[in-house]
């Protein structure tokens, strides 16, 4: 209960760490938060293959692979709790690995949305200096 309690401060290290590279790459405010989504979208988009479609297609059956190992290795009621450990296993890492790959597509979504919105803002910021 602690830990979900408490879980919005582990954004808080990534979060500044993205200001950071937002005052650092940028001088507008629209260039500043254009620069922050750009990185947070090339981690969003790196989240998203690895836990997508890299870990299905070569850690996902080499994990289905130990677990069919582990749970035929011993017979009777030994074999039956180690297929039902092994299950309970596949059931965790699947549990977890859908976790981050669906926190990635929403930061994918995010940020692609707030990158957006900073370069209307930026273009808008532009034609309004050139005005002056």
């Amino acid at each position: 209960g602690t830990a979900r309690k408490y879980r919005m401060l582990l954004w808080l290290l990534p979060g500044l760490v993205l200001i950071g590279i937002g005052f650092l790459g940028g001088r507008r405010w629209s260039s500043r938060l254009m620069w922050a989504s750009a990185v947070l979208l090339v981690t969003a988009v790196a989240v998203t293959i690895l836990f997508g479609p890299v870990f299905s297609a070569t850690a996902q059956p080499q994990i289905h692979q130990q677990l069919d190992r582990m749970g035929t290795a011993a017979g009777g009621f030994q074999g039956l709790l180690n297929q039902k450990a092994a299950s309970m296993a596949e059931n965790a890492v699947m549990a977890f690995v859908s976790g981050l790959l669906k926190q990635g597509v929403l930061l994918l979504v995010t940020s692609t949305i707030l990158l957006f919105a900073s370069i209307v803002w930026y273009i808008d910021d532009m034609r309004r200096a050139r005005h002056v």
